[in-house]
Formats: structure tokens, sequence, C-alpha cells
């Protein structure tokens, strides 16, 4: 499954994702296919999504469910 941190990133959401990260959201939880936010902001081209997951701590070393980082996909 899908967190509503994945969700509002998945379709470029970036409001909800504010407001999903200050109120103390994972930046770096991953979902079922083994992807955190930011490789799914990434893989959806959501520059200003990237931008608030970095600015919230996102890791840009984690690897999702085939061993890729961030700047792999």
């Amino acid at each position: 499954g899908q967190t509503a941190l994945h969700k509002a990133v998945r379709y470029g959401h970036h409001q909800c994702l504010t407001i999903l990260l200050e109120a103390g959201a994972d930046p770096n939880l991953c979902d079922g296919r083994k992807q955190t936010p930011l490789h799914c902001a990434a893989l959806g081209n959501h520059y200003e999504c990237l931008n608030l997951l970095l600015l919230h701590g996102a890791s840009v070393l984690a690897r999702d469910g085939n061993g890729k980082r961030v700047f792999d996909v």
C-alpha cells in the first residue's frame, strides 16, 4: 500500500505534501513497492515535491526495491 504522503507526491499535490510533512510524516517511509516518496516524486517529475521532501530530510541515498537510488530512476 501507499501512505498519504506517497499519494500526495504521486499526484503532485505539493500543498497536501507540505501539510503532511509539517505534521510529522516520515519522508523516508517506503510504500508496498519499497519506494520512498522521493523516488515517486522523481519518477513523476514532480520537482516542487522533490524540493519539499529534501527540505524535510528525505534521503537521496535510500534504495528502492530494485536497489536504485533516486538519481538512478
